[in-house]
């Protein structure tokens, strides 16, 4: 899973999203959460096979 959080890293996951990613099932995900220069980057070089990416586009 790659969630980009804006150019300038302004976005932030719930409380809930995070509780969620602690849980046992959820350990099993990788998980990147970075800049969406970053992320957009990382996304393009993945295979994109079994892939879940947020993009916050806003900032």
């Amino acid at each position: 899973m790659i969630i980009g959080i804006g150019y300038n890293c302004a976005a932030s996951l719930t409380n809930g999203t995070l509780e969620f990613l602690e849980q046992p099932k959820a350990k099993e995900i990788k998980l990147y959460i970075l800049s969406t220069s970053e992320a957009v980057k990382l996304f393009n070089a993945s295979s994109k096979k079994e892939l879940l990416s947020f993009f916050h586009l806003n900032c």
